[in-house]
């Protein structure tokens, strides 16, 4: 293969006695490829990896949190939650919970279970309504979402202090 430079062109003889002419030929260790050609492997190559990178993410690349205090509403806690980005922070809006479940595990009753009811999220604040009937405490709200762009399921528990009744306590909460 041959490359002549003609007036600013490239004239190329290619096998078989072909031949193109094109301004932009770039030669380098024998390989002959046009600017256009370069520019599309590169962004190829760049979009192939953010795909490969946004494949690798997991689901223990998110974590749920509390984020607040839970309130109390008719005789049942609200429990807001936030699902959070671990690596920076940032809150994840668009996921799908598609599983809560509640239990007193924290207090060393897994077995004690209460109803709960997802809630119109709120900006990034997800909201479940739990009803913990007469057992105030320490409960464990176990949650499993869908994240867009992921394709296993995250999973989480957050550990709210409810109250019964008009029973409003202060106390801490947390997330494990």
């Amino acid at each position: 293969m041959k490359v002549i430079a003609h007036h600013g062109a490239a004239i190329t003889m290619l096998p078989f006695g072909l031949q193109t002419q094109n301004e932009d030929l770039i030669v380098a260790e024998g390989y002959v490829a046009s600017r256009m050609q370069l520019f599309a492997a590169a962004f190829l190559v760049a979009v192939g990896g953010a795909g490969i990178s946004k494949a690798e993410a997991a689901p223990q690349d998110y974590r749920f949190e509390i984020a607040g205090q839970p309130a109390l509403s008719g005789g049942r806690d609200i429990v807001p939650v936030r699902l959070v980005h671990a690596a920076d922070g940032k809150p994840v809006i668009d996921a799908v919970i598609y599983e809560s479940t509640a239990d007193m595990g924290p207090m060393g009753m897994a077995a004690m279970a209460a109803p709960v009811k997802a809630l119109p999220a709120q900006d990034e604040i997800y909201r479940f309504e739990v009803d913990p009937g007469t057992a105030a405490g320490t409960w464990a709200l176990h949650l499993a979402a869908k994240v867009q762009g992921e394709t296993e399921t995250v999973r989480g528990t957050v550990d709210a202090d409810l109250v019964v009744g008009a029973q409003k306590k202060p106390g801490g909460t947390g997330s494990r």
